[in-house]
């Protein structure tokens, strides 16, 4: 176990490296030139989509409930459909390197840095939600105590996004990406001949894990606010969108990212269907693990526990990155030192990145909860804040001024806390919060929208 993991990280070495060689600049880090070929594109998105949510979370979810933990991927691939064909294009064809950018073309210098401030930090749990699915499937696979593998963990990721930027990440995405696909498909090939696939060993274990409805209406609301939101219409991936050459080649990138998430979905749903089916009264946490331990050769248990190391990477570096980039280019240029040059720029892009590195790190350590509860619960207050003003600037005729839009975040992310507390209707917040901003959006558009020329111009700040 230890030699696979090793071995792996010192192949991340090298493709890292390749990718370092080819940064020149700044908006190399950053953008990676604005010169990302579509297939690269591609991986790298769908990597980021397929965390240790999408792996071990959904695997979990399957031990416990079935089928319907495939709602998770399939929800998720069409919210990056969709996404793509609402905002990346577009995005992309904007010339802006960070959403927050975008925002204060139209909106003023305070939406800016409130967008920058809210879009990079509730990356912290998810980020965190990474290192502890680490930790868990390593200490299942070698004994290490968990809180040094998240920490080794952490301390990895960090050093390669701060060294490659742009270019290093979509390698080792796309590295990470056919590791994912490797373990998994050889976890299905070697036990489907024996148990069936994922329906006809579904059927023989009882109705419960054949409903479509078993995860519950929190989940299923849950990946639906998500959806509603547009919730890949954020920095992380239209980050991507800006990489490429076109706004085609955005669009084009991202349908295909979104078709590549679908087939992990069905294998880890698999997964977690088999654990459940010959490892009954397991921490469905630990459940893909034991399985690979107890049934088969160490070769497949290093691959799978391989797998899940490079999922977690292949999440948690673009999260990083794009954090790292607002905070640098939407706070501290436009804010603290404007006239900040490239290496003064990348010293704080390097600082920020492991700041929050050690931040999730540190609520790993102490986080008791399901992998995906962690994931959601930093979503609630930064998911759909900004996409109403967003969707006005690109679609509507009219447009709201900078401030309306400045209270329209702020409102946001206030209610999205409150309903996270509240849950009202019980049903999730980020459904309810991501109605209640569209609700707002609306009311503040049909209230106060004007045409653009009659728009009074106050850019705040």
């Amino acid at each position: 176990m230890y030699f696979s993991v090793l071995l792996y990280i010192a192949l991340l070495a090298w493709v890292a490296w390749i990718g370092w060689k080819k940064t020149k600049s700044l908006d190399d880090h950053i953008l990676a030139g604005r010169a990302m070929p579509v297939w690269l594109a591609s991986f790298t998105l769908a990597a980021t989509l397929v965390g240790t949510g999408v792996t071990l979370g959904v695997v979990e979810l399957a031990y416990v409930h079935g089928v319907s933990a495939m709602l998770y991927p399939l929800i998720l691939a069409l919210t990056l459909a969709v996404s793509t064909i609402v905002a990346a294009g577009r995005f992309r064809k904007s010339g802006a390197a960070t959403v927050p950018e975008l925002m204060a073309r139209h909106y003023g210098k305070k939406t800016r840095a409130l967008v920058a401030l809210a879009s990079s930090l509730k990356w912290i749990g998810p980020t965190a939600a990474q290192y502890l699915a680490v930790g868990y499937i390593i200490h299942a696979a070698t004994g290490l105590d968990p809180a040094v593998a998240i920490i080794a963990g952490g301390v990895i990721i960090v050093a390669y996004v701060i060294v490659g930027g742009a270019w290093a990440i979509a390698y080792t995405d796309s590295l990470q990406l056919v590791v994912v696909y490797i373990g998994f498909l050889l976890l299905f090939s070697v036990s489907a001949g024996e148990h069936g696939a994922v329906f006809h060993l579904a059927e023989s274990m009882g109705p419960e894990f054949t409903d479509w409805s078993g995860v519950g209406a929190m989940k299923i609301t849950t990946w639906l606010g998500t959806l509603l939101a547009i919730g890949f219409a954020d920095q992380a991936w239209l980050q991507r969108s800006a990489m490429v050459r076109t706004p085609r080649d955005a669009v084009v990138s991202g349908l295909a990212g979104a078709a590549m998430v679908i087939p992990i979905g069905y294998f880890t749903v698999y997964a977690g269907l088999l654990a459940a089916h010959t490892m009954p009264g397991l921490d469905p946490k630990t459940a893909a693990p034991n399985l690979i331990f107890a049934s088969f050769p160490p070769y497949v248990a290093a691959l799978f526990v391989t797998a899940i190391v490079a999922a977690a990477m292949s999440s948690v570096d673009s999260w990083l990155h794009s954090s790292a980039t607002m905070v640098t280019r939407d706070i501290y240029l436009e804010f603290i030192r404007p006239g900040a040059d490239e290496k003064e720029q990348a010293r704080v892009m390097s600082a920020f990145t492991l700041l929050m590195g050690l931040g999730a790190v540190g609520l790993a350590l102490i986080w008791k909860g399901a992998i995906i509860s962690l994931v959601f619960f930093t979503l609630v207050w930064g998911t759909g804040i900004y996409i109403g003003p967003l969707l006005m600037v690109w679609y509507l005729p009219k447009r709201i001024s900078g401030n309306m839009a400045f209270r329209l975040v702020a409102a946001g992310m206030a209610g999205g806390l409150a309903l996270a507390m509240l849950k009202p209707f019980g049903v999730s917040p980020i459904l309810t919060g991501v109605l209640f901003c569209y609700a707002l959006s609306a009311a503040a558009y049909l209230l106060t929208a004007r045409a653009p020329d009659q728009v009074e111009d106050k850019r705040q700040g």
